[in-house]
């Protein structure tokens, strides 16, 4: 065996024989996950109002990954279903739009988009799945 190998292979042996350590967890993380927490438990407060719930409908819903999250939480089944009922019809929406470029790029026209467009319905999906680096 190399030298090199038996130091690393003795590495290995003396970490495997410690006692796990606890790692202080990133104050950032932390702080970050509390306020989503804090966050999720006002939105969960005023979309038990019709009102609210109507006006949430309205917008462009949840990122996909706070829309799981939020599913995870214990929600009234009326809230849960509302939830549900307008992610899907924003789901629905955005394909009809990213419809709208597949037919552009698929008649004689595809030759005239423009740069914004053809980024536009890659840059829809990164947005939806949560991305906010486009």
């Amino acid at each position: 065996m190399l030298p090199i190998a038996r130091v690393f292979v003795d590495v290995i042996a003396a970490l495997a024989e410690r006692e796990p350590m606890e790692v202080e967890p990133c104050p950032v993380c932390e702080l970050e996950a509390m306020a989503t927490d804090l966050l999720f438990d006002v939105l969960i407060r005023r979309l038990e109002d019709p009102a609210e719930r109507e006006w949430f409908g309205q917008l462009f819903g949840l990122c996909y990954p706070h829309y799981r999250a939020l599913l995870t939480r214990e929600l009234p089944s009326s809230l849960r279903d509302a939830l549900v009922q307008s992610q899907s019809a924003q789901a629905r929406l955005l394909q009809e739009h990213l419809k709208g470029f597949i037919d552009k790029d698929t008649v004689d026209l595809k030759y005239t988009r423009t740069h914004e467009e053809s980024r536009s319905s890659k840059h829809a999906l990164l947005k939806t799945a949560g991305n906010e680096n486009v």
